[in-house]
This record gives structure tokens, C-alpha cells and sequence, in this order.
């Protein structure tokens, strides 16, 4: 099951970076930086550019780190669906931000074996 859920997700990563997006890709989270906990209790932010992302660990007390492409689109209902690939470690990272409901679902192909599936709340936005 890991493995088909990975290649799905490989997949549609694939398809989002190839495909013409310029219709729905959004930048509209250009300057925010967003903080959130996952349900195991790891606090992360996000700091976002018009064209890349970068990353904090609390838990770890480590500054930002990467400067990573990334593309994001806002949903019909909302919320911000954002897609990056981390080349150095061989990361494929999925988010769904909601806003509205303070909450974030964090999906990812660690390594290019290891998945990653959590719910987590927004402590700012």
C-alpha cells in the first residue's frame, strides 16, 4: 500500500511540475509565513516568496532552511494546496493549508522511500 500511495504521489507531483499551471498556480502566499503543529507534536513554520519556500524545526531549534521552488494553487473552497521537491535529500512535499480551519495536512515521500501523512493544526497564518 506505501508504495502505491507513493507512486501516486510521485505521480501527480510529476504531473503538477510538467503541466502549464499559469491558469490556477497562485503566489498569493508571497511574504506569509505560516506556523503550524502536527498531530505528533513537532511545531514547523513556512516562509514563502513569490517563487520559494523555505522551512523551520522548533523541535530543533535549527534556522531556515532550503530555498525551494515550489508551487501552490487556492482551492474552490479556500484552502492552499502547496507542492515542493527537496533534490538534496530526494523529499517530495505535499501540504493542504485550510485556513478557515486552522488546520494542515502534511504529506511526503521521505528519501524516496519513506512516507509521511499527518494532520496538524495552524498556530498563526
Amino acid at each position: 500500500m506505501k508504495n502505491i500511495f507513493a507512486y501516486s504521489l510521485l505521480l501527480s507531483l510529476s504531473t503538477l511540475a510538467q503541466a502549464d499551471n499559469s491558469n490556477f498556480l497562485t503566489a498569493e502566499l508571497a511574504g506569509e509565513v505560516i506556523t503550524y503543529e502536527y498531530s505528533e507534536g513537532h511545531t514547523y513554520s513556512l516562509k514563502f516568496t513569490a517563487e520559494k519556500l523555505s522551512y523551520r524545526n522548533h523541535d530543533k531549534h535549527i534556522e531556515w532552511q532550503g530555498s525551494y521552488p515550489y508551487q501552490a494553487t487556492r482551492t474552490d473552497y479556500g484552502q492552499y494546496l502547496i507542492a515542493w521537491y527537496e533534490q538534496d535529500n530526494n523529499d517530495f512535499v505535499t501540504v493542504l493549508i485550510d485556513p478557515t480551519k486552522n488546520i494542515i495536512h502534511g504529506s511526503a515521500l521521505f528519501g524516496g522511500e519513506h512516507t509521511f501523512f499527518h494532520k496538524g493544526k495552524l498556530i498563526n497564518k
